[in-house]
């Protein structure tokens, strides 16, 4: 290491040391720390996702039907009309309190209530309708699912629904019950039949469809058929 001055105009001189040669050790660690980083951030993060997504349309070109059955307080039975849920069918159904009320579809990956997770939800509007009853013709995807590019599986998601009534404040939940029980179930009968929770549909992968992006009713579980799904509110004895 040599030493050098600085004559500077007023006051002492400096003296600075400059070494000659410099140790590869610390650049090294440095390398090793910044590769460790850069490791440790890629595991943590998740990877790139492409959020652009596409409408994957039903099998029938007519669409998914769906209904809802509300239960009428009165009769102990359920119906597809909205007289159980408060609306007067003949000057009701064009009055705000109507028209601003509205159904949910939520779209989980499981049907186990524990472990579930949310994926997406659509909401179907009473306006125009003078019964529970609508069409689905298309849900939203990623056009690039890691999953789907990877493999030829299926995707299967699970419905449920809520009615948002804005006459009376109310939520109204709905469940996947046959269409041969007409009256409320006892809590029993629900525990025992997982089926019963939500309503299974299943995105088809389009490397296994020609390429098509579609979604198909699974038929014969709970009160879904071919092309429709009748959810029932959920009212447990």
């Amino acid at each position: 290491m040599e030493r050098y001055k600085i004559n500077k105009t007023i006051g002492k001189d400096i003296e600075i040391s400059i070494p000659q040669s410099m140790s590869h050790a610390h650049l090294g660690l440095s390398e090793s720390i910044t590769r460790l980083v850069n490791s440790e951030t890629n595991n943590t993060i998740n990877p790139y996702q492409d959020d652009e997504q596409i409408a994957y349309k039903s099998t029938d070109i007519y669409g998914v039907t769906i209904n809802f059955r509300f239960l009428n307080r009165d009769t102990n039975n359920f119906e597809l009309n909205y007289e159980p849920a408060g609306f007067n069918l003949t000057t009701g159904l064009t009055r705000n309190s109507f028209t601003k009320s509205y159904f949910r579809l939520y779209f989980y990956d499981s049907k186990k209530l524990e472990r579930r997770n949310l994926v997406l939800f659509e909401e179907l509007d009473t306006i125009g309708t003078s019964t529970p009853s609508f069409k689905l013709k298309r849900i939203y995807w990623f056009r690039n699912d890691l999953e789907f590019n990877e493999t030829y599986n299926n995707k299967t998601f699970y419905v449920v629904g809520r009615f948002f009534n804005a006459l009376n404040g109310k939520v109204y939940d709905f469940m996947n019950l046959p269409l041969s029980y007409t009256s409320p179930i006892t809590i029993t009968d629900y525990s025992q039949n997982n089926d019963w929770w939500a309503s299974p549909i299943m995105l088809l992968n389009p490397n296994s469809n020609n390429g098509n992006h579609n979604f198909a009713v699974l038929p014969t579980i709970g009160a879904n058929g071919t092309n429709t799904i009748t959810l029932t509110e959920q009212v447990i004895l």
